[in-house]
């Protein structure tokens, strides 16, 4: 199997264990050291470096939404030896009951099939306005 192919499977595995009804557990695929980077006008923008503080960056931001009205559609997943590129929209209610939809990019780094960084990109205006960062 190729690295472009691996990367894929990888990064499938990822999301496919993010949808509500797979009981799946996303971190799994993650390296213990992997590094997540959010946009600097986050809420909460920063580098985060480990499993334990990307579960506790993840975790705040779980609180901001209803977790059983969340979707994802996906739009594309590019891949190119260790590199690829996700391309897909979230959907949920806030947790002030507020409908949410936001573009995301990520780009994943894999190694040693595991996912060993990410860069998170979304519209952080769309939040703002929503009143998502007023409580935190």
């Amino acid at each position: 199997m190729s690295d472009t192919e691996a990367t894929r499977r990888v990064v499938q595995r990822y999301f496919d264990a993010l949808s509500a009804d797979s009981g799946g557990d996303f971190l799994a695929e993650m390296s213990e050291d992997a590094v997540w980077h959010l946009p600097p006008h986050h809420v909460f923008g920063s580098v985060f470096n480990g499993k334990e503080a990307i579960l506790g960056m993840l975790g705040r931001g779980v609180g901001m939404f209803d977790l059983s009205t969340l979707s994802i559609n996906h739009y594309l997943l590019i891949t190119e030896g260790e590199n690829a590129v996700a391309h897909f929209e979230m959907c949920a209610k806030t947790d002030a009951g507020r409908d949410y939809r936001n573009e995301y990019l990520f780009r994943f780094t894999v190694r040693g099939a595991k996912i060993v960084e990410v860069w998170e990109m979304m519209d952080t205006k769309c939040m703002h306005d929503l009143g998502m960062y007023d409580n935190l």
